[in-house]
């Protein structure tokens, strides 16, 4: 049986889409789905330069929704110190925002 030689075990979720594309690339070349799945991430850590690529990409894009996040934080307490006329507090907000805007 397969599993003795893959004592480790590895759940995720898919898509209806995503698990049909699995199974049809795996039917074509006669394997299971681990089969296959085991074969596609083999090849991919083989090509660390596309996997360290991809990786470094997703971290870019989750530190950027990151920093939009906060950045829309920080316009909605300005609108609203623009409202009550706080300026002390909107000046700081402003180089805070200006800050945020940079390391976009």
């Amino acid at each position: 049986m397969e599993t003795n030689n893959y004592p480790r075990y590895l759940h995720l979720r898919l898509t209806d889409k995503m698990f049909a594309d699995i199974e049809k690339n795996a039917n074509e070349l006669g394997y299971n789905k681990s089969r296959w799945l085991r074969e596609v991430i083999k090849l991919a850590l083989k090509n660390d330069s596309i996997l360290n690529a991809n990786l470094q990409y997703v971290e870019s894009k989750r530190i950027h929704s990151q920093i939009k996040a906060i950045g829309n934080n920080l316009n909605q307490i300005a609108r609203k110190a623009n409202t009550t006329g706080d300026i002390e507090n909107l000046e700081n907000i402003q180089n805070q925002l200006e800050e945020i805007k940079r390391k976009l």
